[in-house]
Parts: structure tokens; C-alpha cells; sequence
């Protein structure tokens, strides 16, 4: 119990840090004390939902223990109304581990959205700072967009030029193989 309530501690920590990344404006002592206050209210909601789980599992067993020693003929109204109160505690079971599954995917939704966006901004930044570099080493009238859209095309020249080696290596290949065979 108290392994997953560290294990959900660090997603929620982690959770926060993702979150952390995109506000620019937080100073560190706000962002640490947001974080905080995260991991708290979700330890708290996790510790609650372990809380209920394992109450009604302590009453399933109290339930089981109770059938083993009262003997209960089949018919009568007591074995009735323990199969009632059991499965009463079985269906709220069930129902708390559906919550607590449904809370454990919205998470790991939000951290993926969130790795999804540290992957935009990181790629974001490399622009700013392509950009940036570019702004520096302006000489004259050259708009440092127009560098940014040169050095990107000559990526894609280079990656285009590698593959027409590669087709023509591989066509090589081939015509030496057919002159040995003839």
C-alpha cells in the first residue's frame, strides 16, 4: 500500500515538473510550492481511494469468514441477506476500483499530453534559437528568416542527396552482380 502510494507520489511530482516546463512565469519558490501542493492533494485523493478499497476488502473477508462458521442452511434468511450484504460489498468494491482505474488513465493521459508538449517546445526553441543565431550573424539587409529557410533547405538537399547515393550504390551493386554471373 504504501509503495503505490509513493508510486503515485512520483507521478504526480512528475506530473508537476512537465507542468513546471511550460509556465515561463513561475518563480522557482511558486512553481516548488504549487508542485507541493499537487503531490499532496493527489496523495490525498489516492490514500482515500486505498483507504475505501481496503475496507471493503476487509468486509469480503469478513464476509467469507462468517460463511465458513455459521453454517447457514441455504434457504434461510440469514445465508440470504449475507449473500446480500456481500455482494453489496463487491459491487462498491468494484465500483471503487473503476474509479480509481478511470483517476489512474486520466493521469497518464495528462502526463503523455504533457511529454507531448515538451517535445513541441523543445522543438520550438531549437527554432528560437536557429533564429536567434541567425539574428547575430545578420550582415546587411539578410532577414534572419530567410537564413533560418536557407539552412533548413540545405537540410533537406543533404538528406535528398544521401538517398540518390544510396540509389545509386545499391544500381552498382546490381550491374556488378550481373557482369560476374555472365
Amino acid at each position: 500500500m504504501k509503495q503505490m502510494i509513493r508510486t503515485t507520489t512520483l507521478m504526480a511530482v512528475t506530473l508537476g515538473l512537465c507542468m513546471a516546463q511550460a509556465a515561463n512565469a513561475e518563480t522557482r519558490e511558486e512553481n516548488a510550492a504549487r508542485l507541493i501542493a499537487q503531490a499532496e492533494n493527489f496523495k490525498t485523493q489516492a490514500a482515500k481511494l486505498h483507504g475505501k478499497a481496503e475496507t471493503s476488502i476487509n468486509a469480503a473477508n469478513r464476509l467469507t469468514g462468517q460463511a465458513h462458521t455459521l453454517l447457514l442452511k441455504v434457504g434461510s434468511p440469514q445465508f440470504k441477506s449475507a449473500v446480500a450484504q456481500y455482494s453489496g460489498d463487491l459491487a462498491q468494491f468494484k465500483e471503487h476500483a473503476e474509479l480509481y482505474n478511470a483517476h489512474l488513465a486520466d493521469f497518464q493521459k495528462t502526463v503523455g499530453e504533457c511529454r507531448a508538449g515538451e517535445a513541441a517546445y523543445d522543438k520550438e526553441l531549437k527554432e528560437y534559437q536557429l533564429w536567434k543565431k541567425a539574428k547575430e550573424d545578420v550582415i546587411g539587409d539578410i532577414n534572419p528568416l530567410d537564413v533560418v529557410q536557407t539552412r533548413r533547405r540545405y537540410k533537406d538537399m543533404k538528406a535528398g542527396d544521401s538517398l540518390i547515393r544510396q540509389d545509386q550504390a545499391v544500381a552498382a551493386s546490381g550491374r556488378v552482380r550481373s557482369a560476374s554471373t555472365a
